[in-house]
């Protein structure tokens, strides 16, 4: 069975039991490469989102994925899981990919509040790890340059 580019998915609560996700796609595993290997990548990118976020990561997946045929679609003093560090970042065939962090830690922005800090160490391992080869664009393209990052505030629906 041949997969396709696949997913790491990160489920994370705040202090307010607010769940959000962050999920990162790989592009598709080498027939050689073990579930191990899977998983100890997993691990790591886990602990570095940690490292940025105020919010808990409870669950942590990887979803390989087969291709299927294309065809026509029938109160805390921290931010909560609606508040998100975006992380833009640059694929080799130009596409931009954002990836999310749920209740970011406000010293992982500047002192405006709103621009990510690219040289916060947690920041920059996150940078690191995303585009050193084993990320990559829901198309397949390797996400090769952070290009920004800033904050977007989410007002939470209530119902």
């Amino acid at each position: 069975m041949a997969f396709g580019v696949s997913r790491q998915a990160f489920t994370l609560t705040d202090g307010n039991g607010v769940a959000a996700k962050t999920e990162v796609y790989i592009p598709a595993p080498a027939t050689t490469v073990t579930v191990a290997t899977l998983d100890t990548n997993l691990t790591t990118l886990g602990t570095q989102i940690a490292a940025l976020t105020n919010a808990k990561v409870r669950a942590q997946a990887l979803r390989l994925e087969e291709p299927q045929a294309l065809g026509p679609g029938v109160l805390q003093v921290y931010p909560s899981a609606t508040d998100k560090a975006v992380l833009v970042y640059g694929c080799a065939n130009g596409q931009e990919v954002r990836i999310e962090i749920p209740a970011p830690q406000m010293t992982i922005f500047d002192s405006d509040g709103e621009t990510v800090n690219a040289a916060n160490a947690s920041v920059s391992a996150f940078n690191t790890a995303i585009t050193g080869g084993a990320y990559c664009a829901n198309s397949g393209s390797l996400i090769t340059t952070y290009l920004r990052g800033f904050r977007s505030l989410r007002t939470r629906e209530k119902r």
